[in-house]
């Protein structure tokens, strides 16, 4: 019993560690660039920037009571918005624009790349965790699942919010196939 229990603490450590690098690699990557938080630069580039950032701005205006999940008049003559949301708004970290106004859209997205890359990180870890049952050191799970995470593609698709998430989930949902 005593083994299990100090096993799983191991491995959320060493989940979190990787998660924990990534978030310090990425942190000192955006304090170099300048980007927000730490600058006037952003990540938003390509779609982010054309579309996303009217997205957020809808869906801030959503979530302060201003405007319909259901029907908008802001999509150009009105329409149902139920699938702008589910597509592009749902994922539940999205929510931290509660904290954050309007005109801060550009941090919002960075935090959200921000905490995606480090999540899927974090994910990787447990996924390689759970395939392998411990055979591989802490270390090199720990290296690995930050290279997961800082990847070219994660940064490529950082433009395209929404598809991070499929980084964090792609290695809980093998490890679901896996386990099953």
């Amino acid at each position: 019993m005593r083994n299990a229990l100090q096993r799983k603490r191991r491995r959320i450590f060493i989940c979190l560690g990787a998660m924990g690098i990534t978030w310090l690699v990425m942190g000192i990557l955006m304090a170099i660039l300048g980007t927000a938080p730490f600058g006037d630069h952003s990540l938003a580039i390509a779609d982010a920037k054309v579309q996303y950032l009217d997205f957020f701005h809808y869906y801030k205006d959503v979530l302060d009571g201003n405007n319909s999940i259901i029907y908008s008049l802001t999509n150009g003559m009105g329409s149902n918005s139920i699938g702008l949301f589910s597509y592009y708004l749902a994922s539940p970290l999205n929510l931290i624009l509660f904290f954050f106004d309007s005109a801060q859209m550009n941090t919002v997205i960075d935090i959200l790349i921000f905490l995606k890359i480090g999540l899927a990180s974090g994910s990787f870890a447990c996924f390689l965790q759970g395939r392998l049952y411990d055979r591989l050191s802490p270390l090199f799970t720990v290296l690995l699942s930050v290279c997961y995470g800082l990847m070219h593609y994660s940064f490529f698709n950082g433009s395209n919010v929404m598809w991070l998430d499929g980084m964090v989930l792609l290695p809980l949902m093998l490890l679901g196939t896996h386990l099953t």
